[in-house]
């Protein structure tokens, strides 16, 4: 038995045999039609409607507290939590929420990995996996090893909203046999056009979950908007991610590897998207990479680390299949001294070493400005990506080449006019609280639901 049964079986003591014979049938078929089949809870709980249909009315009242007490004891009140998780480089959107539930006695939580397809992937499941596993998360488990029936969980967790992943593990699918789902988007959206907004706001998953949780009022706004459920399940508690930024990684390896080589200068991370020629245009790394890594190799006064999107490696290979020139250009430039190619599973340690962030548009943009570091925004030629006027207003968008040389520039001799809107601002886009965490609020969200 889970929770989610429990408290439906409180409720459903008091109904007619021909209410209590509607719900065996309903949830019977779910079980038949099911990818999963049933699950344990499901069983237990198809036991319970049975024994509560066959009692005497009379006798009823007397002996259901008595049972549901030892439904109770049996259940020891825990809420069975499912994470559904993909690479480790979006665990972190999660990373608090999972590590403050299963420290909670009265959560239980499963770690799952399930493989998310994309046509410019270049790793495999158990590389993920074993990114993981390196990075201290041993309890994961793999889709295809995950007995759902046995661990029944009452929450799924999702961190992507796409249908590229194994059938049973769609939202449809899952909610057959798991009532309610959140939804904690992978990525902090800061781009809000017509293709973006189906991704954020228009597929299955926002309309399905119990709760999509919402980054900040303005992405509320737009769910309101937007979203089939006009944001009536928008949480809007600020984003996990938030919790992270007060890690410390000073004594991770990588972290004393950049400091040893940086030594002492100023460090940008340069994080360009892989969309550089599929029609999406947010990457800039065709316009501007080489020369972007070109300034760093002449200027020896500042430092660089190179973290390009995952798929930028399988983007490049395709868009450049052939070019020897460029391949020896580029891998050329990232053996200078004053530059490290950051190939890491954990992009935390890169967040909080840097000083400041070159990137397209992506979720970088509005994370790194989290920790009130100034970031150069590279738009794509003249689009003009962020309509977030606060977001708009902390973060230095250039769409040329020369202005993102001056920009850089301009922070490494110590300016940044932004900074003072930036620590005016943070707290109220980001639905910032020092008091109380984003994982918090969520764990506080669900037991009041559960515990009612």
């Amino acid at each position: 038995m889970n929770h989610t049964y429990y408290n439906k079986l409180k409720k459903i003591y008091n109904k007619s045999n021909d209410e209590l014979t509607k719900e065996i049938f309903r949830v019977s078929d779910i079980g038949v039609n099911s990818e999963w089949g049933f699950t344990d809870a499901m069983k237990e709980y198809i036991k319970y409607l049975k024994i509560i249909k066959n009692l005497n009315r009379l006798k009823l009242k007397f002996l259901i507290k008595p049972l549901l007490k030892k439904i109770k004891r049996k259940l020891k009140n825990k809420i069975r939590v499912l994470f559904l998780v993909n690479e480790y480089s979006t665990f972190p959107s999660v990373m608090s929420v999972y590590e403050t539930m299963d420290q909670d006695k009265d959560i239980i939580c499963d770690l799952v990995h399930i493989p998310f397809n994309h046509s410019n992937k270049t790793t495999n499941t158990n590389k993920e996996i074993n990114d993981y596993i390196k990075n201290g998360y041993d309890k994961i488990i793999e889709g295809e090893e995950y007995d759902l029936c046995k661990s029944s969980p009452d929450i799924v967790i999702y961190l992507k909203p796409y249908d590229t992943i194994p059938t049973k593990f769609y939202i449809d699918e899952m909610q057959r046999v798991v009532e309610k789902m959140i939804y904690i988007p992978y990525g902090i959206h800061m781009i809000y056009e017509k293709e973006m907004n189906r991704y954020a706001f228009q597929l299955p998953m926002h309309e399905r979950v119990w709760y999509y949780v919402s980054h900040s009022k303005r992405n509320t706004e737009l769910g309101v908007e937007l979203c089939p459920t006009k944001g009536k399940n928008f949480l809007t508690i600020g984003h996990p991610r938030m919790d992270l930024i007060h890690k410390d990684f000073t004594e991770d390896r990588f972290y004393k590897k950049i400091k040893k080589q940086a030594k002492g200068r100023k460090i940008f991370l340069y994080d360009p998207h892989h969309s550089i020629s599929d029609g999406l245009e947010w990457g800039t790394f065709k316009l501007y990479g080489l020369d972007i890594l070109r300034y760093f190799k002449k200027h020896k006064d500042v430092f660089l680390l190179y973290r390009p999107h995952p798929l930028l490696k399988g983007a490049l290979e395709k868009e450049y299949k052939g070019d020897k020139k460029f391949f020896k250009e580029y891998e050329s430039l990232l053996k200078s001294e004053n530059i490290i190619y950051d190939d890491t599973s954990n992009y935390l340690v890169a967040m909080h070493i840097s000083d400041y962030l070159i990137s397209d548009t992506n979720s970088f943009v509005p994370e790194f400005t989290m920790y009130n570091k100034p970031v150069i925004h590279i738009i794509y030629k003249n689009h003009k990506m962020v309509n977030d006027k606060e977001l708009e207003s902390m973060i230095y968008s250039v769409n040329t080449l020369d202005g993102i040389i001056k920009k850089i520039d301009y922070l490494k001799n110590g300016n940044d006019e932004l900074k003072e809107i930036r620590t005016k601002l943070r707290k109220s886009f980001f639905n910032y609280d020092e008091n109380i965490t984003v994982a918090q609020k969520l764990i506080n969200t669900i037991k009041k639901e559960f515990y009612k």
